[in-house]
């Protein structure tokens, strides 16, 4: 999985916690800041992004992309997010 699908897959969850919640992007808002509004919005939403932003922060900070396993649960973990979405 390469860093731009990564980065899709984090920046269409972000949307679909935005779209799904009803929430204003703010400029500033890190990563950090981004799981705090979801754990605030939904466990169920949170448990999945937090997965997913460790997952991008890794892969885009420190240039280690994630095992086979890992990105096959966070690509099963997207379709039952963006499904819920629906």
């Amino acid at each position: 999985m390469t860093l731009r699908t990564r980065s899709l897959l984090y920046l269409g969850a972000l949307r679909i916690l935005l779209e799904r919640h009803d929430l204003e992007p703010e400029p500033s808002y890190t990563e950090e800041a981004w799981i705090r509004v979801a754990r605030a919005k939904s466990p169920a939403d949170s448990e999945f992004f937090t997965r997913l932003t460790r997952a991008w922060q890794v892969a885009a900070y420190a240039h280690r992309p994630p095992a086979t396993e890992q990105v096959q649960e966070l690509v099963a973990g997207w379709r039952r997010f963006a499904a819920e979405a629906g």
